[in-house]
C-alpha cells in the first residue's frame, strides 16, 4: 500500500473519498465534512465534490461520501472505477461486513454493480495517499452549507494536486513559463494537461 496517490491503470478513473464527523462544530456550526475527487488515467481532475451533510454521524458520513462520489462518477459516464478510501469501516462495509448505519448507501452501490459493464475495485489507502479528498472535507466543513460540485480548482486544490502528482509547486511552474523557460521544463505536467480542468 503506497504512501502517496498514484495514477489509475489505463481506462480506469480513480475516485478518492473522505468524510468526517467532528463531534464538535466547525466555526460555521457544521459538524460534518464530505470530499470526493475523480481523476482520469492521466491524473487529470474530472470532478470534485466538497460540502457538508447535516444529521449524519461518523460511519454514515463516510459511506455517504463514497456513495456521493460514486454517483458523481456515474454521471460522468464512468464504468471502470477505482474508489479509494482511508476509512477501514467503509472498506469493510463495501466488502460485506455490514453496519446498519451504512446499509442504504452500500445497497445503492452494490445494486449498481449488477450492471455487467461496471467494474469497481475499492482500495483501502493511508491518509497520506488521500490528501486532496481530505482537503475537500476540511473546505466543505468550514465553508459550505450543502454539497458543492465543481471541475475548477479553488483555494489549495491546485497546490495539493501538483504535490500528489509529484510535480512540485504549480506557482514555480507558472514563474518559469513567465520567464520564457516554457512548460518543457516539466514535460509530465504538459502531458497530463495540469492547468486544464474543463
Amino acid at each position: 500500500m503506497g504512501s502517496h496517490w498514484t495514477i489509475p491503470k489505463p481506462g480506469f478513473c480513480k475516485l478518492n473519498v473522505h468524510g468526517c464527523y467532528t463531534g464538535r462544530s466547525f466555526k460555521n456550526g457544521n459538524k460534518t465534512g464530505v470530499g470526493a475527487v475523480i481523476r482520469d488515467d492521466k491524473g487529470k481532475i474530472v470532478r470534485m465534490l466538497t460540502g457538508t451533510q447535516y444529521e449524519f454521524f461518523e460511519k454514515r458520513i463516510m459511506c455517504f461520501a463514497m456513495m456521493t462520489g460514486m454517483r458523481l462518477a456515474w454521471e460522468e459516464q464512468k464504468e471502470l472505477i477505482i474508489p479509494e478510501t482511508d476509512n477501514w469501516i467503509v472498506f469493510q462495509c463495501y466488502y460485506g461486513k455490514w453496519c446498519e448505519e451504512c446499509k442504504y448507501e452500500i445497497d445503492l452501490i452494490q445494486k449498481r454493480m449488477e450492471d455487467k459493464n461496471m467494474k469497481i475495485e475499492v482500495i483501502y489507502i493511508p491518509l497520506a495517499a488521500n490528501k486532496l479528498a481530505i482537503y475537500l472535507v476540511e473546505n466543505g466543513g468550514e465553508t459550505r452549507e450543502d454539497i458543492h460540485i465543481t471541475k475548477k480548482p479553488f483555494r489549495k486544490v491546485l497546490e495539493i494536486w501538483y504535490e500528489e502528482m509529484g510535480l512540485g509547486s504549480p506557482w514555480i511552474r507558472l514563474i518559469r513559463e513567465a520567464d520564457g523557460e516554457g512548460p518543457e521544463m516539466l514535460p509530465l505536467a504538459a502531458s497530463v494537461g495540469m492547468i486544464s480542468f474543463i
